[in-house]
């Protein structure tokens, strides 16, 4: 998983949940003008993780939770926006449970 901009964060999100790609385009999230930033992504996907989650197969729950871990583990901007723009706020969201079995200690440090 190679997340070098936001809109890669945000195609990401959108081949994982494809419920997503009408929001997605109507809030902006694929901006391919760099407008959104990784935390802006989160920011967008937290309000609407308790729904698609509740809705998603194991399998998209651990590819989301893969990516987590991967951005929480490669450190700097990538950890500091899904830590604090989405980790943080899983319990408030109502994802919290969903997410923590598949999630690394490293991510599971930043649950709330």
């Amino acid at each position: 998983m190679d997340l070098n901009k936001p809109h890669d964060l945000s195609s990401f999100l959108m081949k994982t949940f494809p419920e997503l790609e009408r929001t997605c385009i109507e809030e902006r999230w694929l901006d391919e003008s760099d407008n959104n930033s990784f935390h802006s992504v989160w920011l967008m996907f937290g309000p609407k993780s308790s729904g698609v989650l509740s809705k998603a197969t194991e399998k998209q729950i651990k590819r989301l939770c893969a990516l987590i871990n991967n951005e929480v583990r490669v450190g700097g901007e990538h950890e500091n926006a899904v830590s604090t723009c989405f980790l943080e706020h899983a319990s408030q969201l109502g994802v919290r449970k969903a997410l923590k079995p598949y999630l690394s200690k490293e991510a599971q440090h930043e649950l709330s």
